[in-house]
């Protein structure tokens, strides 16, 4: 059984190198003003004890994303806020939603179409200042081509508390930069954003490449090639993704040929010959235990004695052998016609052929039994045919369209 190529395990296998995370981070590198949030906010970020509900959305465009690294489509598996105090107590049900968008600011609440990556989970303080990352349950795809749109949201807490701080800008080309609502007496997460304002946090994205491997095998006939779990004995064409011990993604595309061979044959007088043409053959003696014959590579085979034959077929590597065919040969002392005769026939290889006067000068060729001329020549009344340096079997003389059996003993 075939298994995948090595090709793919070896790129699968280097997949960590060549399409490992690669970090977007988004704040550091943008125009306009810096700032670090307050404890106490009169407005809201995705990362603060002060409110015991929040609901937030903000939009990262186009533009802020191939500033800081993400240039094509790719899978994010984690997320991000650049922690500068820490909260004083957990955010209960913490939910993060994300989708692609054509919005290039909040000025206005959206959720449709939002896709939960977050689950809802008790989101605890962060161990430490810096990028604060939160592994998604479902990684976001993003469409290489449009703005992020990511909508934060937790409560009711149970406490709340004048902590945590974290880093967030405001480029003042963009009037509506988030749009909130929060509340200390309800739960928030199913309600409508309905407060713009500037100002957006710093976030981190741990990105993927989704890369693309494909390749072509060929198979033979009543084998399987082993993919994507399963066992494969048909052409076709089948896909799997594999992912790397960095999450990334690498999809496969086989394209799988089975190699079937007919091996049908047809019996006509003493030949027997392949149906399909332009192969690799070899004829077998099925009385001989499927002995190979010498030089029996034709796609046509006469044998010098009866029997029973087949034919081994080649094909891009894979063989198959047809059923056994019984040959009757049939030798003549002497074969006598109006206008010629041969004798002896069978011979040790010397031949007398007389014709009519009428063929005198005709062309004439010997042909041996894998139908190739071996010499031509010339009739005359009286010809003498000498096949004493050529192997025993069966030969033909053929002029003016007929044909004449030689038994060379």
């Amino acid at each position: 059984m075939k298994r995948l190529s090595l090709l793919v395990l070896f790129l699968f296998a280097t997949s960590n190198l060549i399409f490992s995370q690669i970090p977007v981070r988004i704040g550091f590198n943008q125009p306009g003003t810096t700032a670090v949030s307050s404890t106490a906010p009169t407005h809201a970020v995705p990362y603060n004890h002060n409110d015991k509900s929040v609901h937030i959305q903000f939009i990262y465009t186009l533009a802020e994303l191939n500033a800081s690294g993400a240039a094509a489509a790719s899978k994010i598996d984690s997320i991000g806020w650049n922690v500068v105090g820490q909260i004083g107590g957990p955010l209960s049900s913490y939910t993060i939603k994300m989708k692609n968008t054509t919005a290039g600011s909040a000025a206005s609440y959206d959720n449709i179409g939002l896709i939960t990556v977050f689950n809802p989970k008790t989101l605890i303080a962060a161990v430490d200042t810096g990028w604060y990352m939160l592994a998604l349950d479902k990684p976001f795809y993003w469409n290489g081509n449009g703005n992020i749109l990511v909508d934060v949201c937790w409560g009711m807490n149970s406490l709340n508390s004048a902590t945590g701080q974290i880093r967030h800008y405001s480029n003042s080309t963009i009037a509506n930069e988030r749009i909130f609502i929060k509340s200390n007496t309800a739960a928030e997460c199913g309600v409508a954003c309905n407060s713009a304002q500037l100002f957006k946090p710093y976030v981190a994205f741990n990105t993927c490449l989704t890369s693309s491997v494909v390749v072509y095998d060929t198979i033979c006939a009543g084998e399987a090639f082993a993919f994507a779990g399963q066992n494969i004995s048909t052409t076709g064409i089948y896909r799997d993704t594999l992912v790397s011990l960095s999450g990334c993604d690498s999809l496969v595309s086989l394209y799988l040929t089975v190699t079937n061979i007919i091996t049908g044959v047809f019996h006509l007088g003493d030949s027997i010959t392949a149906n399909v043409p332009n192969l690799n053959y070899q004829w077998l003696n099925c009385n001989a235990n499927y002995s190979v014959i010498p030089g029996a590579n034709g796609r046509s085979y006469r044998p010098i004695v009866s029997g029973s034959y087949a034919v081994a077929i080649t094909v891009n590597g894979c063989a198959d052998t047809s059923v056994c065919t019984p040959i009757t040969v049939t030798g003549i002392d002497q074969v006598a016609f109006a206008d010629y005769t041969i004798s002896p026939n069978p011979s040790k290889g010397l031949f007398l052929f007389n014709v009519a006067a009428k063929y005198d000068g005709v062309q004439y060729e010997i042909i041996n039994d894998q139908g190739r001329t071996i010499f031509t020549g010339r009739l005359i009344i009286n010809n003498r045919i000498d096949l004493s340096k050529y192997p025993s079997g069966i030969y033909f003389i053929r002029f003016q369209g007929s044909e004449l059996k030689l038994l060379k003993l």
